[in-house]
């Protein structure tokens, strides 16, 4: 078979569509451990919050100690908010914007000022904890 087939082949092959699920089926843990374990597995999650992780260890010790009470938080009250009102439409647009933000402050190595640094991160716990309420 000549290099040409060859190559022809595998892409066909890598073309072939396949069963994709949200979800990890097969771990046996149940619906609410698969739920909750969705933040720490899940590409959408983790890499805004290692982003953001990321960021607070530009911050220092003192605020960065801060993201262990607020953060958890944040993620419950937007959890809650999602039972109360499931429709909101503009928080999957303020989830990108927010991490454009952390992007580039990221990029910029910006030591913020500490309440704006609280408010950014209750925002995107609030807005990851609404999104991940309403899985």
């Amino acid at each position: 078979m000549s290099g040409f087939r060859r190559l022809a082949a595998a892409l066909a092959l890598a073309a072939l569509p396949s069963r994709a699920d949200a979800h990890l089926v097969n771990t046996r843990l149940g619906d609410f451990y698969d739920g909750a374990l969705h933040p720490l597995i899940g590409f959408d999650f983790v890499l805004p919050w290692l982003a953001f992780a990321i960021l607070a260890a530009f911050q220092g010790k003192e605020r960065g100690r801060w993201l262990i009470g607020v953060f958890p938080l944040g993620l419950l009250a937007g959890a809650l908010l999602s039972q109360v009102a499931p429709n909101l439409q503009f928080l999957p647009i303020l989830n990108v914007g927010a991490f454009a933000i952390v992007g580039l402050l990221l990029a910029m190595a910006l030591i913020l000022p500490f309440r704006l640094f609280i408010a950014l991160s209750v925002m995107i716990a609030l807005v990851h904890g609404y999104e991940n309420g309403l899985k």
